[in-house]
This record gives structure tokens, sequence and C-alpha cells, in this order.
């Protein structure tokens, strides 16, 4: 057999490993691009001023994912400075995230958004100082996560209203009853669920990731303002997925609701982060590659969780990042100092 024979059987069998399907898709990342934020932010209903058309010059931050089914699309990617990560990036929630698996985690990725616009509009109301009657559920069930088998007798959009009898206004009150619960103990559940009330027995089948017991399933409440729908605030469309432009969507409300102070002049200002009700930054995934995005598209301003410093440290040793200033913020208030201040 000659070499040219040896050769071209290698790479046959080069590509026809190349083509074989992964066990599993895997998920692979790359840094981005920037998105001016001012079409999805519409201040008008809050503030009752018609034709708001101020220009913000503030971008959300967004990396690349791409699913990898095959070894030979896992080989382009890693050409093209694609790495494979775990995808938790969309998550920015407290909880943890060992008690879900990936497809979870991309389930809530879409699920919360609702949550995280009004989170938004709450914030720069609590900024403005703007008083707007909201109401607020009880814990109700949003997702089954896929590891747990407790609670699948109860359904999303269930609101819990009492254990074994005892009401329940938070999640806390559940975490507090069940903490004395074991696995094969049984909590009578009662919910309201499409206007009617119905007492559901469940058994623990496990405990989660802190060894704590569980109904199984994630809650969260749900907030409503009067007569101000969220959906024509923040115009976010099917697509978007995750809690990472929390932050710097609130930041571009804040300044929509009072025009006349220009919070970029002049720069381009990008950013990652959740937000919470009272305005506080919450911790992302991919800082790195989010920083590089905001660094390729020439951004002047970066604002990232000031809790994940340590993070920015290994960027700054790992890349050339150029003059773009990184700044870490733990709120709101903080970022707008900043920027009214340089």
């Amino acid at each position: 057999m000659t070499i040219i024979n040896v050769c071209l059987l290698i790479a046959v069998g080069f590509m026809w490993y190349l083509q074989r399907p992964l066990p599993s898709p895997e998920t692979w990342i790359a840094p981005g691009h920037i998105v001016k934020i001012d079409d999805f932010i519409n201040a008008e209903p809050i503030s009752k001023v018609k034709n708001i058309s101020l220009k913000t010059n503030l971008h959300m931050t967004y990396v690349r994912e791409v699913e990898v089914t095959t070894r030979w699309n896992r080989f382009a990617l890693n050409l093209n400075g694609y790495e494979l990560r775990n995808t938790n990036s969309h998550f920015s929630s407290s909880d943890t995230v060992t008690d879900f698996t990936k497809n979870d985690l991309n389930i809530l990725g879409k699920k919360l958004v609702p949550f995280m616009k009004h989170d938004i509009i709450k914030a720069a109301m609590v900024y403005h100082k703007i008083e707007w009657e909201e109401k607020i559920s009880r814990p109700i069930v949003i997702h089954h996560p896929e590891k747990f088998q407790t609670g699948v007798p109860l359904q999303v959009g269930d609101e819990i209203i009492e254990l074994n009898g005892e009401p329940i206004e938070s999640t806390d009150d559940i975490y507090f009853f069940l903490k004395s619960f074991h696995i094969g103990d049984t909590v009578t559940v009662k919910v309201q669920r499409k206007g009617n009330i119905i007492r559901i027995p469940i058994e623990i089948k496990e405990m989660d990731s802190s060894g704590r017991a569980t109904l199984g399933v994630y809650l969260k409440h749900q907030f409503t303002f009067d007569g101000l729908n969220d959906d024509d605030v923040i115009q976010l469309d099917r697509t978007y997925i995750g809690e990472s432009g929390g932050f710097i969507l609130t930041l571009g409300l804040i300044q929509k609701l009072e025009p006349s102070v220009d919070l970029s002049k002049g720069r381009i200002i990008a950013g990652t982060g959740g937000i919470t009700r009272g305005g506080d930054i919450k911790p992302i995934g991919n800082l790195d590659l989010k920083v590089l995005t905001a660094v390729n598209e020439n951004a002047d301003v970066f604002f990232y969780p000031k809790f994940q410093e340590a993070q920015i440290e290994e960027v700054r040793k790992a890349f050339s990042i150029g003059d773009i200033e990184l700044i870490g913020v733990r709120n709101i208030s903080e970022a707008i100092k900043y920027l009214t201040e340089t």
C-alpha cells in the first residue's frame, strides 16, 4: 500500500469520525455582539409623556451560542473561537442551580423573562420614587425540575395557599414548614388552580441539593401593577432568553423617565447583570465572554456585578482589553453616579 493510499485511508477515517454524532448535544459559546436597548423600552405608559425619542446609547451584551450534535461541528467551532461551556449563563437567580439540569435552565431562561420585566420597571420606579399600586401573589408553581418527582401532582400555575392547614405567604414559609420533613413524609398542599381550591397530598420523595425537604417545584411570586402592563413598557420578543439584560434595561428605563439627563454623554455604554426589585445587580454567567464582546464592539464603558470582580481580574490577565472602562457596581445608583460624574 502506497503512502498516498495510507493518507487517504487516514483522511477518510478522520472524516468518518468527525461526522459521528455526539452522545448528547453540547452548547458552544463565543463572544457575540452588543445591541442598542432603545427599541425595547417604552417609558410613555409610566411617564404619560408622549413621543419620548431619547437615544440612550446603552447596549445589552450577547454571546453567541450554538448547539453541537456532531464532532465535525465541534471541530469547526473550536477553530472559530467557540468554547464548550456549562450553559447557566441565562440564569441569574440566587437559587441553587445544582438542583436544575441544563434543560431546566434553558426553560427557566424563558419563563423568568416576564418576572424580569416587572423587576426592571419596579427598580426604575424605586429609583425615581414613583408610587404605583402593586399586587403580589402567594408562591406560584413556575416549573417542574427534571431531578424531582415530589411535585408531579402540582401543576404550573398552581398558587400555594396552605401546607397541612398552615397559611403560606412566601417561599420562605414553605422552606420553614418543611424543615422537619423527611423522605416518605406526606404534606397536604392547598392550592388555587384555575379559580378552584384543591387539596393535594404530596409525598416527599427526595431532598434538594442542600439536604432540605422540598415540594420539588420552582416557585415565584407574581407581581402585577394596577393598570400597567409590563409588556407595554419592556418590549422583548419571544426569542429573548434569560435575565442578563435586566440591569442595562433598567438603566435605560431610568434614563427615558428623565430625558433631560444624558447618562452616556456620547459614550457607548454596555453591561450585563440581572436586576432585583430594589435596583441591585445580580450575578450572571460567561462574564469573560461578555467583556470580550464589549471590547470587540468598541464599547467605552462596561458595567458588571461588583461581586464578580475576581472573574474580571482573570480577564485582565488573559486578554488585552484596550481602553474600555470596566466598572463593577452593586446597584443602579452606583452606575448612575459613575456616569454622571465622569
